[in-house]
């Protein structure tokens, strides 16, 4: 099975970062790793992330998004 494996880093530093992740399969679907943490309630789905994902899912393109607050601008 596919494998997408990311890694966070913050562009000034270098340093690993903690951020919100959003995952959308081919179908549309959100893919998280086994072990994520979903944020709970409306809004868009994404999962958190403490610098470092590893995710099976199907074949095809995805689409990541990574998002870390409003002071940054949010990674396609």
């Amino acid at each position: 099975m596919p494998k997408i494996i990311g890694e966070i880093r913050d562009v000034v530093t270098g340093e690993v970062v903690q951020a919100r992740v959003q995952v959308l399969a081919p179908n549309g679907e959100n893919v998280a790793p086994d072990d994520a943490m979903w944020k709970v309630g409306s809004g868009e789905p994404f999962f958190y992330s403490n610098g470092q994902f590893s995710l099976e899912t199907t074949r095809g393109y995805h689409r990541v998004l990574v998002e870390r607050g409003t002071e940054f601008t949010p990674w396609q």
